[in-house]
């Protein structure tokens, strides 16, 4: 199982990176066009679309595997520390195996679009006429390699049940101390 979850932490990973490089671009892509806005009257007429079409989503659906890998999503643990191991991790692996099955149609439906517009040779109806499936590809991939990591977690947890201790990487204990507090 550790093989399995550190080629899927290399995608996720290779993921982040990109996602990252996406944040920067966002940034950088605001920052030219505000000054070309305000100070040569001239904004870039592509800066929304090429924004809100595939940076913003290169920097969520590329970070969302690697997040679920760092542990990194809100979870409520507040009963977890109180509950047997048997049916925290039975808990664990029902609730991976509902996320497996959503995100693995969202990938599949997201992929499907993607084809088909690449196909057909889908195109804004913009200034620019930016190819679609170019958005659609990868919310595709982010969400089938979150849905691998969520699959990768249900068999683990199945296996922990069976095991009676984990087999798989659970989350770090929850730090209690308050702000400012040395913890113990």
């Amino acid at each position: 199982m550790p093989r399995i979850s550190a080629a899927l932490a290399r995608l996720e990973h290779a993921l982040m990176h990109v996602s990252a490089a996406a944040m920067i671009a966002v940034m950088l892509v605001v920052v030219v066009d505000v000054v070309a806005r305000y100070f040569f009257s001239s904004p870039l007429i592509f800066a929304y679309d090429l924004i809100g079409m595939y940076l913003v989503v290169l920097v969520f659906f590329f970070a969302l595997p690697g997040t679920l890998h760092l542990h990194g999503h809100i979870a409520i643990d507040f009963f977890q520390p109180f509950m047997p191991a048997r049916l925290r991790f039975a808990g664990e692996a029902i609730g991976y195996a509902a996320g497996t099955v959503v995100l693995a149609l969202i990938a599949w439906k997201l992929g499907a679009r993607a084809g088909v517009a690449f196909v057909n040779g889908d195109v804004t109806a913009t200034t620019i006429p930016w190819p679609i499936w170019l958005s659609e590809a990868p919310a595709a991939l982010g969400s089938a390699l979150i849905a691998l990591r969520c699959a990768y977690r249900c068999i683990g947890h199945v296996l922990s049940v069976i095991a009676g201790e984990a087999v798989v990487e659970i989350p770090p204990p929850h730090d209690k101390s308050l702000p400012g507090e040395v913890a113990e």
